[in-house]
């Protein structure tokens, strides 16, 4: 009987060992190498974290502009004669470029990328 409890016992104390070892890699930060051409070999687990959190970076520095907001932007810029084409909502290439002319023109920033600010501007012409 305390051989057999001995045994259930090491059993879960290594069941246990074995999903806190598996949980601890899983959450694990991955250290790639920049030199290293072995980075697309990683496992689809690390990949895919890595993968997500470049998304998330990307996504998080660039604000999502609605369509209407873009075409307030795009009649803004008609009106003041650095955009031709008919305002459609659309960040085209015509878009930015407006954008930047803007920007040059007035002396900002020339990113050719939408703020608050500039918004606000283009809305009150």
């Amino acid at each position: 009987m305390k051989r057999a409890l001995a045994l259930l016992t090491a059993g879960v104390m290594v069941g246990t060992l074995a999903a806190h070892n598996a949980a601890a890699q899983s959450t694990a930060p991955a250290k790639p190498s920049p030199t290293s051409s072995m980075q697309h070999s990683q496992s689809s687990g690390t990949k895919a974290h890595h993968d997500s959190a470049s998304v998330k970076s990307s996504t998080a520095t660039k604000p999502k502009w609605s369509k209407e907001q873009i075409k307030e932007a795009q009649t803004g810029l008609q009106k003041a004669g650095y955009f031709k084409a008919t305002p459609d909502g659309v960040y085209g290439k015509k878009t930015k470029k407006a954008v930047k002319e803007y920007q040059k023109a007035n002396k900002l920033p020339v990113t050719g990328q939408l703020s608050d600010s500039l918004l606000t501007r283009l809305s009150s012409s």
